[in-house]
């Protein structure tokens, strides 16, 4: 369920402001070997391919006792569209999907995730495999995949284009 990773600038709580994403914590994913949506390795020496701001509330101290020792409640398997191009959300106009975007679109995926945060607080994973077409599915080793989740309950959503 969670991920390694080092805060690497400081941070006061004092300056945060939730909607604010410059005020979030910053972090260096410590992960090894990473790779982006379209199967291509990232340069793990690059800092800019491996810093991420999150959260404060999804930082957690590597031993200090909290939910990141327990087993996740719950694993999701998601499935979701990595091709060359990324999916429009189309969210105005004609045939649009409204604010939200289309259901393989980051915009839909990220308010899926954060509305699953809010209801679950971070007891859960979520395992994503991003495929450029339906001839990629079979290579996805389902015996792996079981064992890698690890949550008492699991289910799988598939956001393809």
């Amino acid at each position: 369920g969670w991920t390694t990773a080092k805060v690497s600038e400081p941070w006061d709580a004092r300056n945060f402001q939730p909607s604010d994403y410059k005020t979030w914590v910053q972090i260096q994913w410590l992960h090894p070997v990473w790779y982006n949506r379209r199967g291509h390795r990232l340069d793990v020496n690059n800092p800019n391919m491996v810093t991420q701001r999150v959260l404060p509330e999804q930082i957690r101290q590597r031993r200090a006792p909290s939910e990141a020792q327990q087993q996740p409640r719950l694993t999701l398997f998601h499935i979701r569209w990595g091709g060359e191009q990324p999916v429009n959300p189309v969210t105005e106009g004609a045939g649009g999907w409204g604010q939200i975007g289309a259901t393989p679109s980051d915009n839909y995926i990220n308010g899926l995730e954060d509305h699953i945060f809010r209801a679950l607080g971070p007891t859960y994973e979520i395992i994503s495999a991003f495929i450029q077409g339906s001839e990629e599915l079979p290579k996805i080793n389902a015996p792996l995949l079981r064992h890698l989740m690890k949550g008492q309950h699991v289910g799988a959503l598939y956001f393809l284009w």
